[in-house]
Order: structure tokens, then C-alpha cells, then sequence
């Protein structure tokens, strides 16, 4: 099994691993969002606001994996469900801007394009939030997205 290759020497690639090298064997887990990772927090099409990925150490499970073929092509996207915990910044009247710890739950979309090294994470959906801000939300019956920076 390989890792991602080096760019300057895909002939002689060191980043790799045989899977019969350790008898009680290996565990994988997808991950889609990191610390530091920033979005823009989106009601339906409208930006509300910002977060900043502080913690991301809670198991990422991968839900579902949809495989399209095209003339292209072929598209891989997965649906990863995360929970980690955002600085969420959400814009407001007052010209002093509130930051809040929120703990954040959903689905990350992560799709990998053919003829592209690396799968990229496109927007968190289903959101839901740790704090009385997700009953307002809800009250509003409004549909949040983090959409990634």
C-alpha cells in the first residue's frame, strides 16, 4: 500500500507501508475536516458568518460513497460524518462580533475529481450545533452549511 507519492520522485516512492508488517494488523479511518481548517457559515446561500476547526479528534465515519463514471472520468464523492469544535464568528448588528466554542456535528462532502491526487472536502451539511444558536436556527427553519475556505 502507498500514501500519497513524492511529486519530484514517483518512480521511487519511500511513502509506503507492507500491511502484513505488524501480525495484529491495521485500522483506518477516513478524516475530512483538521485543526485550523476555516469556513464560511452559509444560511442557504447567504454568509453569516465564519469558523475556525479547533478540535478534530473524534472518529470521523465515512456514511456513504457514491462512484459516478463519465466521459471525464470517474468521480468519488463520500459522505463523512464529523464532530468537532469550531471558534464560530457569526456577523451581527453590533460592529463587535461574538466568537463562540461551538461543538459542530454533520456530514462532510469530500469529493475526488479524476485525474486529481487529492480528494477535497467541499462544505459540512446537516449541521447541527451545541448551543442555543441551533434553536434559533431551527425556530428560522434555516438550512446551515459550513462551506469550505
Amino acid at each position: 500500500m502507498t500514501f500519497k507519492p513524492d511529486s519530484h520522485s514517483l518512480n521511487n516512492n519511500t511513502n509506503f507501508f507492507w500491511s502484513d508488517s505488524y501480525p495484529e494488523g491495521y485500522g483506518f479511518e477516513p478524516q475530512a475536516v483538521f485543526c485550523g481548517m476555516k469556513f464560511d457559515v452559509m444560511d442557504d446561500t447567504q454568509r453569516i458568518g465564519e469558523a475556525t476547526v479547533f478540535r478534530s479528534d473524534n472518529p470521523q465515519i465515512e456514511n456513504q460513497q457514491c462512484i459516478v463514471k463519465s466521459t471525464n472520468g470517474v468521480t468519488v464523492t463520500k459522505y463523512i460524518h464529523v464532530d468537532v469544535t469550531c471558534q464560530v464568528m457569526l456577523k451581527s448588528d453590533k460592529s463587535d462580533n461574538e466568537s463562540h466554542s461551538v461543538r459542530v456535528s454533520g456530514t462532510a462532502v469530500v469529493v475526488k475529481y479524476s485525474k486529481q491526487n487529492e480528494a477535497k472536502l467541499l462544505y459540512i451539511d446537516n449541521v447541527g450545533l451545541s448551543s442555543n444558536l441551533n434553536l434559533v436556527f431551527m425556530n428560522q427553519k434555516s438550512h446551515l452549511i459550513f462551506q469550505a475556505k
